[in-house]
């Protein structure tokens, strides 16, 4: 529902007191981002895995 994939079908979703309706879907969609909660190594040096995300 955050990602505007689906809109609710009852009640809304708020960001900063305004509906996430009101926002361009196209603009909204620029703006956020997923981090997941699984961790993971590739199989390679200390440093890549670090520096993969830089």
């Amino acid at each position: 529902l955050l990602l505007r994939l689906y809109d609710p079908q009852d009640g809304e979703i708020l960001i900063d007191g305004k509906s996430l309706r009101h926002f361009r879907l196209e603009s909204y969609h620029h703006k956020i981002g997923i981090v997941s909660q699984d961790t993971f190594f590739f199989n390679d040096t200390v440093k890549f895995n670090i520096t993969f995300g830089l």
